[in-house]
């Protein structure tokens, strides 16, 4: 992290509630992997997603191509 965040978390710095927060969501990744791999391989394997890309990818290029 940069001084500038470091300071904005006030006089604790990363040893105050920062610390907690990051402990607890660490612990609830690893408590509820499962559920978070679930989502995840929906949206590795979702083929609507590689037609916008190549959709939107395709409008890009004749917009910057024929403009």
């Amino acid at each position: 992290m940069t001084r500038d965040m470091v300071d904005g978390m006030g006089t604790s710095g990363t040893q105050g509630v920062f610390q907690r927060c990051a402990e607890e969501t660490l612990r609830v990744l690893r408590d509820r992997s499962d559920v978070i791999m679930t989502v995840l391989e929906v949206f590795k394997h979702d083929p609507l997603h590689s037609w916008f890309v190549s959709r939107l990818f395709i409008l890009l290029i004749r917009v910057l191509c024929f403009s």
